[in-house]
């Protein structure tokens, strides 16, 4: 939307509190993003603190001299702490469900960062990283049509509001042409905005956060991996055990499993049998939800030589010379460095 000053430690910093911008956390189904209840108390809390904190200063410090979307600084400061909340949420319990705490948790955390970079620096951020959602739509599609949009059904598909305010602020920056008010494009001046994001964006690491959210919150919900598995590969479990041939794993190893799931490898596969009660087998992912399901599995078959732990394969929490084999079948791996998968 604007040409804003260098963001990047600003984001780095928002990142490192444990907020997020990532709405379409709150979106995964159709059961709506929270109860009534915690909806109720969270709407009216922010609606109160940016009535309080939305000065003219403030405006200023975002907008210069433009008119103000009057309704931004709610939905902002909204999105930012639904989705912290449904991420908390799903790290300490692996559901998407939020209760009233950690709801005042993540309220509290939006609130501390304001208080200590001002509300205007927080909507900097926000605009940002929405106005590269913008932008990125337009410039791979070339022009897009107007009422899609509004509706942000071809690029944020999770929001319950339209992007007519949106559409008009980033027109007045002279970002946007409307042609014959039915399709949407970039002008030069646009394109240039959504580079210079995209930088700011990369550098801070915010789009690697950005791909981890949307690939985790998706695969948290996945109640039976393992049927998925079977549909996917018909002879998955063939090809499990030619793995195990080829990796020569054999009794008595310690063996770090990558990417566990809910046991497709560990016990279905065979690989709790092939090590056995003589070594010692950890299985990490990274979603909490899946974890849970794993020790379900774990506690029903009794294996004291295998154990699960919640961990991201970029950022092991096991000293060099732990395991004598690191294994995995069928996960994602990203390249924090290139942001590659």
């Amino acid at each position: 939307m604007y040409i804003y000053p260098d963001l990047i430690n600003e984001f780095r910093e928002f990142e490192a509190t444990g907020l997020l911008i990532s709405p379409w956390l709150a979106c995964v189904n159709d059961n709506g993003r929270f109860d009534a209840g915690v909806f109720e108390m969270l709407d009216t809390e922010i609606s109160s603190f940016t009535i309080r904190s939305w000065t003219n200063q403030e405006r200023i410090n975002v907008l210069n001299d433009l008119p103000p979307p009057e309704k931004f600084p709610r939905t902002a400061m909204y999105e930012i702490v639904a989705s912290t909340a449904l991420c908390l949420s799903h790290e300490r319990t692996g559901d998407l469900e939020v209760d009233g705490k950690l709801a005042a948790v993540a309220l509290d955390k939006t609130i501390a960062f304001v208080q200590q970079h001002g509300l205007s620096k927080l909507l900097q951020l926000y605009m940002l990283a929405t106005s590269w959602e913008n932008q990125n739509v337009i410039a791979y599609y070339g022009s897009i049509p107007k009422e899609e949009f509004l509706l942000g059904r071809w690029h944020r598909p999770w929001i319950d509001y339209d992007l007519s305010e949106e559409l008009l602020f980033g027109t007045l920056l002279g970002n946007y042409r409307i042609d014959g008010h039915r399709f949407v494009a970039l002008v030069d001046k646009g394109k240039n905005s959504l580079r210079l994001a995209h930088y700011v964006l990369e550098k801070s690491g915010y789009l690697v956060e950005r791909l981890r959210m949307l690939r985790i919150s998706p695969l948290s919900l996945l109640n039976d991996y393992e049927q998925l598995s079977a549909k996917i590969w018909p002879n998955s479990y063939e090809l499990r055990r030619e793995f195990h041939d080829w990796t020569d794993i054999d009794s008595g190893m310690r063996v770090l499993e990558l990417g566990c799931s809910n046991d497709v490898f560990t016990f279905s596969g065979g690989l709790s049998d092939r090590v056995g009660p003589t070594g010692h087998i950890v299985g990490i992912d990274p979603s909490a939800g899946i974890i849970e399901r794993a020790l379900q599995q774990l506690r029903s078959r009794g294996s004291d030589w295998v154990a699960f732990r919640q961990a991201r394969p970029e950022e092991l929490p096991f000293d060099d010379g732990s395991f004598d084999v690191v294994i995995g079948v069928g996960f994602l791996l990203q390249r924090v460095e290139t942001g590659c998968t």
